[in-house]
């Protein structure tokens, strides 16, 4: 999970144990590495949250995007809203929050519930071409 350019702590309880575990503030080809092939989050919908899932979308399976507002277009470039939509790695969920983290040793989800829309896809299905 990444959270921005800006370093920013989640107000969670267990954050500590998962700092490093699965939760990082940065997204360099280390942190692509350890999510290769795996289904992850990004937090915001700003521009550096927006460059991050791009980046990510490159290495996981699958990114989900959380973001509390509703949508990418009063936060986000739009020349990054753009290459979002036609990446079909990348879900936005807008409308939602981060309201717990799961996991033992590693994070393996979190909670939160999306009280607006369905997410919105890229617009293109994953056997698009």
């Amino acid at each position: 999970m990444a959270t921005g350019a800006r370093y920013r702590r989640l107000d969670l309880p267990g954050l500590d144990r998962f700092e490093g575990n699965g939760i990082h503030y940065a997204t360099t080809l280390m942190e692509a590495g350890s999510c290769e092939n795996e289904e992850v989050a990004v937090l915001g919908g700003a521009n550096s949250a927006g460059q991050a899932a791009v980046f990510l979308s490159r290495h996981a399976r699958r990114v989900q995007m959380l973001i509390r507002g509703p949508g990418l277009s009063e936060t986000m470039s739009r020349y990054l809203q753009d290459r979002i939509q036609a990446t079909d790695r990348i879900l936005v969920h807008p409308h939602t929050e981060l309201t717990g983290l799961e996991g033992d040793e590693h994070l393996t989800g979190g909670g939160g519930p999306t009280t607006g829309p369905a997410p919105r896809s890229s617009g293109r299905s994953p056997t698009s071409s």
